[in-house]
């Protein structure tokens, strides 16, 4: 009863926001028999704190700080801080965004999402009078993370930089407890050798611009090339910023093949993976019915998972 009313309480504070099911569904070509229980947690990869000012403008009068955490978007997040500090319409923080060039950008982006996912989540101190000057460092602080993760991972997938930041991205937001980062991955890369669809909740909120416990039919229906649902394969860039667990984990081979549906459940707060669907489908409703149980809030309300269930 103490979690119930502890979580309405925040929720009277919180202003609802973006949300999904963690359930990841069936695929469209899978012969997946058994069911894999919850492996243990991820081996943890210990991030490269990141606290950045302009070397030559180290006297210069601190103008603000920006803070950037794994799961950040630049719509929700990132660019109202980038028009306060650099005093930049959200139009011109855009346009700005779009010039972005780096190996780990998709060329198919041509709008502000260039930038998306490549900020490495940390504090960065503003002395300069420029945006172009930090997106400058944004870019090789994400250049440095990717080669250093490279070197320390033995067996990398074949899949190209920037999609593998956006694998990344995507395992970042389905992870809500910062844990499971490599079953997490391993679901979707066997998705992505049977050529079946992804089928991501978190691809969904990130078109919806919002977030929910559970997904509508009608949300997994919206006309997005960042839809999984709907499309085949990775969508053309990252949905957030990105740990370096969720990188990491993105960076290498599946960890287990027979890896193909999850959920997270909201009321063990915990992550299950399952190579049967029928398996995966029967315990996804178990969870659906205990959420019922437990939160006084509905499954479709629109809520920031980050702060209802990671408290």
């Amino acid at each position: 009863m103490t979690k119930r009313y502890l979580i309405m309480g925040l929720m009277c504070i919180i202003v609802m926001f973006s949300a999904c099911t963690q359930a990841v569904s069936l695929p469209e070509s899978t012969n997946a028999q058994t069911l894999t229980p919850a492996p243990a947690a991820s081996s943890t990869i210990q991030p490269t704190p990141v606290r950045t000012t302009m070397p030559e403008e180290s006297a210069a009068p601190l103008k603000g700080t920006i803070t950037v955490r794994g799961g950040d978007t630049l719509e929700r997040d990132i660019i109202p801080q980038l028009c306060d500090i650099f005093s930049l319409s959200e139009e011109q923080a855009k346009d700005e965004l779009s010039k972005a060039q780096c190996p780990l950008i998709n060329d198919e982006l041509t709008d502000f999402r260039r930038m998306e996912g490549i900020i490495v989540p940390g504090c960065y101190d503003v002395k300069s009078e420029t945006l172009n000057e930090y997106m400058s460092i944004w870019i090789d602080n994400a250049r440095q993370r990717f080669d250093k993760l490279l070197v320390l991972c033995d067996d990398t997938n074949e899949l190209k930089a920037f999609d593998q930041l956006t694998l990344a991205s995507i395992v970042d937001w389905e992870c809500i407890g910062d844990e499971f980062q490599t079953e997490t991955a391993a679901v979707f890369l066997n998705r992505l050798a049977d050529n079946s669809k992804l089928q991501s909740c978190a691809t969904v909120e990130y078109a919806l611009g919002y977030q929910r416990p559970y997904l509508k039919l009608e949300d997994i229906e919206i006309d997005s090339v960042y839809n999984t649902y709907q499309t085949r394969g990775l969508p053309p860039g990252p949905i957030c910023a990105v740990d370096e667990k969720s990188l990491f984990a993105a960076i290498g081979k599946s960890v287990d093949k027979s890896l193909y549906f999850f959920f997270y459940d909201y009321s063990s707060e915990t992550m299950t993976f399952f190579s049967d669907y029928s398996a995966f489908k029967e315990e996804a409703k178990i969870s659906k019915q205990m959420y019922t149980e437990t939160f006084d809030f509905g499954k479709y309300d629109k809520i920031d998972k980050r702060i209802v269930f990671t408290q």
